[in-house]
């Protein structure tokens, strides 16, 4: 379970840099920083 949580990390802040860097807002750029901004509270 512990592995999971981490991957999802792992891809959440993969993807979060790479929407920041391309500044393409992409759909799956706003559902990851949603689902993110859930998680952090």
């Amino acid at each position: 379970m512990a592995a999971f949580v981490y991957r999802v990390q792992y891809y959440t802040v993969y993807v979060l840099a790479f929407c920041i860097q391309s500044r393409i807002r992409d759909v799956r750029c706003n559902m990851v920083e949603h689902i993110y901004m859930r998680a952090a509270m």
